[in-house]
């Protein structure tokens, strides 16, 4: 229940919270992989990031996995490391349990977007289908094929798309990016 309470902490955006109480968690369990990861994202957030390197470390070194190969990609990303952010996402992806179909969308949509940022537009959008193949009208995935069609030029299947995942999951960024496009 302590963990689940820390984890929405982080959910809730109440980061100090989220980091304290990681941090009781840490000291009860300091061989729970779950705590590291909260104390990472607490810390990433408060922008610790010397922190959020230590207990991503800690992290994979106890529990090599798909939550743990994501926060790795995700803080190599924050540094500028576009190349070891890829290269994670894609071992968070083959890693994530063939069952969970949503995290593992979850993991390529990140990769795809990842891929969007370098202007591979083609290849992200390709990650995107993926992960709609996966996990049917995933809005995250939506959004990713919208954005990766925006970038090509092709506003009418972007609108599509992006509308699908809003009405699936309103989002501020996808109404954002619908706006620009209607007004261009």
């Amino acid at each position: 229940a302590r963990k689940l309470r820390a984890s929405l902490h982080l959910t809730f955006h109440r980061f100090a919270e989220a980091l304290a109480e990681g941090r009781i968690l840490q000291r009860e369990f300091p061989s729970d992989a779950f705590v590291y990861g909260v104390l990472g994202d607490a810390n990433t957030e408060l922008g610790r990031y010397r922190e959020a390197i230590e207990t991503a470390q800690k992290m994979v070194d106890l529990k090599p996995n798909t939550a743990s190969y994501a926060r790795v990609a995700n803080l190599r990303s924050l540094h500028g490391d576009t190349d070891g952010a890829i290269e994670m996402f894609k071992t968070a992806a083959r890693t994530a349990d063939p069952g969970d179909k949503e995290a593992q969308s979850w993991c390529l949509v990140q990769l795809g977007r990842e891929l969007w940022k370098t202007g591979r537009y083609a290849e992200a959008e390709k990650v995107f289908d993926e992960a709609l193949d996966n996990f049917p009208g995933y809005h995250l995935a939506l959004a990713g094929k919208g954005r990766a069609r925006a970038s090509q030029n092709d506003f009418e299947a972007a609108v599509k798309f992006l509308t699908d995942a809003n009405a699936r999951v309103p989002d501020v960024e996808t109404t954002a990016l619908l706006g620009d496009i209607y007004a261009r």
